[in-house]
């Protein structure tokens, strides 16, 4: 008996219960009785109340069930092992004899002759302040700088440019060096 069939089959006989349960009380009703429970045994000594005309046999076997049969599958709360399958061997490529080129090479890189500009150890943060006058603020993960245009920055750098997601650093005794670029957060 499939689950359909059996939730079917319970339905009915509860429907059914409930009309007689209904029918019952209904009855009881409107013969006056009350709708008291079952009748006492004074009563049926007596022969007042109901009488059962027949009592029905139980038949057991017609309230089992066939189980339903279950399969165990695969449970979704547990975590399951996959199977995996062997990776195929790759397929060996065939070699290619190299041309033979001459390998040119660069010319050894000189370091610049005289001091160097320092390097960038602080962080661009942003800006604030007017648009004819924008301050820009800087961190060396320590302190905090509020610099305008043209200020320096730690006595190294000088602030050449200010934007909205970079600044430009020129270096205090290097003019001729080109301003480099820090970005927000960088």
């Amino acid at each position: 008996m499939t689950k359909e069939r059996r939730q079917q089959v319970m339905l009915a006989a509860l429907v059914a219960i409930l009309l007689v349960a209904g029918g019952r009380v209904i009855s009881r009703t409107f013969d006056g009785s009350g709708g008291g429970g079952d009748t006492s045994a004074g009563q049926r000594e007596s022969g007042a109340g109901t009488s059962v005309e027949s009592v029905e046999d139980l038949r057991i076997a017609d309230l089992e069930l066939a189980p339903d049969t279950f399969e165990l599958g695969r449970d979704p709360f547990r975590f399951a092992q996959t199977r995996r399958r062997p990776r195929p061997k790759p397929t060996p490529r065939p070699t290619r004899q190299p041309e033979t080129t001459p390998v040119r090479t660069a010319p050894p890189v000189r370091a610049p002759a005289g001091p160097q500009p320092p390097a960038l150890d602080v962080v661009y943060l942003g800006r604030f302040g007017t648009t004819s006058r924008p301050i820009a603020v800087f961190s060396d993960g320590r302190e905090i700088f509020n610099v305008f245009k043209g200020g320096v920055v730690k006595g190294n750098f000088v602030v050449d440019k200010i934007g909205y997601e970079s600044a430009d650093l020129k270096f205090v005794g290097f003019p001729d060096t080109p301003s480099q670029r820090l970005a927000v957060g960088g």
